[in-house]
């Protein structure tokens, strides 16, 4: 039998995670459970993450990574365009990857309730996708751009988003999806522009 590749193997942990949280969500995610849907002993697991809290946080650092892959914005195209093709090419990336849609949520709860060394857990979840989106917004703004309005933009289009996806989760209904995500784009278009310094 040839020997996988710790980093595959890793991966292949956390596509089974993402798997048995959307099944059975967190309090359900066992490692054993983790470990079966993987098809790896359950030894293996535990060499390659520690502790479950850390497979559940490659979770989201994946997920992150795969989002992060769509966010190839133009220099200062405009925060406005930018907001725009962020959430687009986000919510084409949950749309392909329903998965990860159903699981985050239960993930991202029990996160909230950690204690002790992981009380942080949650707020540094939402610092990775929030970094991310504020570099891009860095990149994209322009002359007429209130920069001011980085941060705030980048929380707000998280929220949007999540809102989208948590909704779509629930009725599963394309084009009802589509319709709302550009009713939320033309609204960040105008917030956007409504916080301009210079007028187009």
């Amino acid at each position: 039998m040839a020997r996988i590749p710790a980093e595959q193997r890793r991966q292949d942990f956390v596509e089974a995670a993402v798997d048995v949280i959307g099944t059975y969500g967190v309090s359900g995610a066992t490692t054993r459970r983790i470990a079966a849907a993987a098809d790896a002993p359950l030894a293996t697991l535990h060499y390659c993450f520690h502790t479950k809290e850390d497979l559940f946080v490659a979770v989201f650092q994946t997920q992150n990574e795969g989002m992060a892959e769509r966010l190839e914005v133009e220099e200062g195209i405009g925060l406005g365009k930018a907001a725009v093709d962020i959430l687009v090419s986000s919510a084409d990336w949950y749309m392909e990857n329903p998965r990860y849609a159903r699981a985050q949520f239960d993930l991202f709860l029990w996160a909230t309730r950690q204690k002790g060394d992981h009380a942080q857990l949650a707020p540094e979840i939402i610092e990775l996708f929030l970094r991310r989106f504020v570099d891009a917004f860095e990149r994209a703004a322009d002359d007429g751009d209130d920069r001011a309005l980085l941060i705030p933009l980048a929380n707000f289009l998280i929220s949007t988003l999540d809102g989208l996806v948590l909704e779509w989760c629930a009725h599963q209904d394309l084009i009802r999806f589509k319709a709302e995500l550009a009713l939320a784009s033309e609204a960040i278009e105008l917030l956007v522009r409504n916080h301009r310094t210079t007028r187009d």
